[in-house]
């Protein structure tokens, strides 16, 4: 199952990376980066003053230019800059390096502002040279000292980039534990969750390398499990049991009911006692479908199974209704074909699995309607139908059928079916010799499929 939770952790924790450097930059920039900006622009106007004034008294002092270009060209070497030097008319004299002297026209907005501040000055910012021009007088003639510094911001920026992306992807990799500490048992609960929606209240968990609140909450949850389990089991055995006792009582007021009705010769009376004996038969089959319906859901109930031809249970499905249902005045077929495999059943649940479903047939089936018996194979399975011709049940009850206790007469009028235990018996029956039943609504028709996996063949063989 993946992960939305190390998803949303994993974005998170970049996007916090992302906000703490950048305010880690800003910070940085405004308490360490500016003032020292400042004071290392404070110190190159003073060394660049320093050396506009150098050279001033160098030319006045009638120094060759040959001395004073050697002086340019030692300064520009050491300071890592381009120096130019200006005549009168603003053309340059000296250039070091050479290609620097293009660059060096004064303009007449630099030229407004040496006259106001006595320098003019460029800020090397977004990729541009620091630019320094300094005006200076040998003897009467104006003089300019041109000096460009170009700063290299491309590679401590690729460095600072380069190590963002490694820290990003060393935190990526480093909360991958982190996540996973937290995502494993949460997904390991939803697992346990989904096992106990389907029914299994015995969920495995690992709850013993955690002592924290999340070991603590699959702790609380097992006890949950475990509790409800306890419950369920217990109601169940209880209704087995309430069901087995309240049969003794029934069979013994039929028995005197029967021996009342002998005795009795007031028809008024006998009336009475057949109503009685109606009552209690009801009452008796549907305490005996309680307590079948309790008894298969037991959790120490067990199938007794054997390798059986599942013609043979089609055959003695058929021979037992094929009387009943000619009573009803229905048309009774079968349709049995050949089986190679055997099918490993509990033959007396899969006996009480046709009876339950011929019992609907009979009982929904419309006037002088079929009812059809259908065995054929099909591939790795055995699939088994039955089928009428009765009115069916309506599209939006479909998914209901198999609830135990579920009636599509919402009246529960005794003219119009059983307990509503006959379907849900015969899901659980299949269900443990792990097949599939289904119901459909085909042309007029009703038609009940359950499958049931193949054993072994008629050779003894495994089946493949």
């Amino acid at each position: 199952m993946k992960s939305t939770i190390y998803i949303k952790l994993l974005r998170s924790f970049i996007g916090l990376i992302f906000i703490t450097c950048l305010l880690s930059a800003l910070l940085f920039f405004f308490t360490v980066g500016r003032p020292m900006a400042r004071d290392i622009h404070r110190l190159l106007r003073d060394h660049t003053h320093l050396i506009a004034l150098h050279i001033e008294q160098m030319m006045n002092d009638g120094h060759s230019m040959d001395q004073v270009r050697s002086f340019i060209k030692k300064t520009a070497s050491n300071y890592e800059m381009a120096v130019v030097l200006l005549g009168p008319t603003r053309r340059p004299i000296i250039s070091v390096p050479e290609t620097a002297s293009p660059n060096a026209v004064l303009t007449d907005v630099m030229l407004e502002q040496i006259r106001h501040r006595e320098r003019f000055v460029q800020p090397g910012h977004f990729g541009k040279p620091t630019i320094y021009v300094l005006p200076f007088a040998v003897g009467l003639s104006p003089h300019y000292l041109y000096i460009a510094r170009q700063a290299s911001i491309f590679r401590p920026l690729l460095i600072l980039l380069l190590g963002l992306i490694t820290i990003c992807i060393l935190l990526t990799i480093a909360i991958y534990p982190l996540a996973r500490n937290f995502t494993r048992p949460i997904s390991e609960l939803a697992r346990a969750l989904d096992q106990t929606a389907m029914g299994n209240f015995s969920p495995k968990l690992n709850m013993n390398q955690r002592e924290d609140e999340l070991g603590d909450l699959l702790q609380v949850f097992y006890r949950m499990s475990q509790s409800v389990k306890e419950m369920i089991a217990s109601k169940k055995q209880l209704l087995a049991d309430i069901s087995h006792e309240m049969r003794s009582p029934l069979a013994r007021m039929e028995v005197s009911t029967e021996l009342l009705r002998d005795k009795c010769q007031n028809e008024n009376s006998l009336q009475h006692l057949n109503l009685i004996s109606e009552e209690i038969r009801f009452m008796d089959e549907m305490i005996w479908s309680l307590s079948v319906y309790s008894r298969i859901n037991l959790p120490n109930f067990s199938l007794q199974r054997q390798p059986i031809d599942p013609s043979t249970i089609m055959e003695k499905a058929y021979a037992r209704y094929v009387h009943i249902v000619a009573a009803k005045g229905f048309s009774f077929h079968k349709k049995i074909l050949p089986c190679h495999g055997t099918v490993m059943v509990d033959r007396e649940q899969m006996e009480r699995v046709l009876n339950n479903l011929l019992d609907n047939a009979l009982q929904y089936c419309s006037p002088a309607g079929t009812i059809t018996l259908t065995m054929e194979e099909k591939d790795t399975v055995v699939q088994f139908t039955v089928e009428d011709t009765g009115q069916g049940i309506a599209d939006h009850l479909c998914d209901r059928i198999f609830e135990p206790l579920f009636r599509a007469d919402p009246s529960r009028s005794r003219g119009t079916g059983g307990m509503g235990l006959g379907l849900a018996i015969c899901k659980r029956i299949v269900t443990l010799h792990n097949g599939t039943i289904a119901y459909r609504r085909e042309t007029g028709k009703s038609i009940f499929t359950f499958e049931l996996p193949k054993g072994k063949n008629v050779q003894g063989k495994e089946y493949r």
